[in-house]
């Protein structure tokens, strides 16, 4: 059986392999070593605030793309998507960020802020990012550089939101299930043949056996290296007179694709929830959709011809797997709230001085002055970054 202290143990023995398993427990009284009376004060409350995080000005780093991408215009809102469950002395709040990448220090600042400004315990707030390409910058990553300023604000906004949804809570019911994707979703990493790869720049390494998306037509890809999850989980929110208050879903592909700047798919999805399960009052309904083990799963099926499909596509798609799926979801206000919360220090992998001095050397002959606009260029300046970082880095579990 997998139990929490099992993957606990696991991590501290890979702790090259940055993983992180999130999970908020929501346990049905039926499920409890002992019974427990629920009491009007221990009636479920819930809260739910959309929190609007775009940019105050344009244009800004957008985050995802192997070259640094500036834009000037915003195609959708972007949201912290903000749900606070309470009952009795217990509160947990569940926020989800449209942004590719939320560092480790930003997500400890903003659980830092929405304590002190909602009472909810740090080590009770669940912070993610959905994992969009369209947003605003707030990491380093590939060829672009952090919006500063922006990165500077959204731990407050964060703060705010997490903070309005505590300040609207209403007696609720709660229930959970699942659906299942048969679309947008297949495994994008590949073995090829041997010896049809070259070696990822600055490893030390003389070839490679996986590549990630290999390309519809190219002669050497084998077959996909690993499963997939299909499921999407689902949890439901009503109020205790049965109307529709919030939705949180997950789906395990890695994002879609949109202009920037958008929420991509995910937004979709929680407009599309809105519009259905609330038609007479879609402001009074928080659609939430979250990211899930999407880190070799992307929408595109390279063993078939190519198949055009934009965001819009997808999100639709997702929500109406999860409109099918909601009709068999049971509901309950009697249930236990409860979080658990660990930091694991892993050690970090990093370059050897060898490959390091071959990459700085690398960045002095082809681009001194400026940031990286190829792949090439993208390696040689990650494996410079990697070898200053801190030995360890902290691992939140929840």
């Amino acid at each position: 059986m997998l139990t929490y202290n099992t993957v606990k143990t696991w991590l501290a023995s890979n702790s090259s392999l940055l993983l992180l398993p999130i999970a908020i427990v929501i346990l049905p009284l039926t499920n409890l070593a002992r019974s427990t009376e629920v009491t009007k004060s221990d009636t479920l409350q819930v809260g739910i605030y959309a929190q609007n995080i775009n940019p105050k000005q344009l244009p800004v780093w957008v985050n995802g793309n192997i070259a640094g991408v500036q834009t000037d215009r915003i195609i959708d809102p972007l949201h912290a998507r903000c749900i606070v469950l309470r009952q009795g002395e217990t509160s947990l709040a569940i926020c989800v960020v449209d942004n590719c990448i939320l560092p480790v220090e930003l997500v400890d600042k903003a659980r830092e802020l929405t304590a002190a400004q909602s009472g909810i315990p740090a080590s009770h707030i669940l912070i993610s990012a959905t994992h969009t390409h369209s947003a605003v910058s707030v990491a380093g990553v590939h060829g672009t550089p952090v919006q500063e300023d922006y990165a500077e604000s959204l731990p407050q906004w964060i703060a705010e939101g997490i903070t309005s949804a505590s300040q609207r809570m209403v007696p609720a019911q709660i229930g959970w299930g699942k659906a299942f994707a048969e679309k947008y979703i297949h495994c994008r990493r590949w073995l090829m043949k041997p010896g049809s790869l070259s070696a990822t720049p600055f490893t030390g390494r003389d070839g490679d056996e996986v590549i990630m998306n290999p390309g519809y037509d190219n002669p050497n890809k084998i077959a996909p290296v690993g499963p997939i999850d299909r499921t999407i989980p689902i949890l439901s929110i009503q109020t205790l007179e049965g109307k529709p208050l919030a939705v949180l879903a997950s789906f395990s592909t890695h994002y879609a694709g949109s202009p920037a700047l958008s929420a991509d798919y995910f937004g979709v999805v929680a407009t599309r929830l809105a519009q259905e399960l609330r038609p007479d009052a879609p402001e009074q309904f928080l659609g939430v959709m979250a990211n899930a083990t999407s880190g070799d799963a992307n929408c595109i099926d390279f063993s078939q011809p190519p198949q055009k499909f934009t965001h819009v596509d997808v999100g639709n798609y997702v929500a109406e797997r999860i409109l099918a799926a909601l009709p068999t979801i049971q509901y309950s206000s009697q249930i236990t709230l409860d979080s658990t919360f660990d930091t694991l220090t892993v050690a970090a992998r990093k370059p050897s001085a060898t490959e390091v001095g071959e990459a700085e050397n690398y960045i002095r002959t082809h681009f001194p002055d400026r940031l990286p606009k190829t792949l090439v260029e993208n390696y040689a300046r990650e494996t410079v970054l990697l070898s200053q970082l801190p030995d360890t880095r902290p691992l939140r579990l929840q």
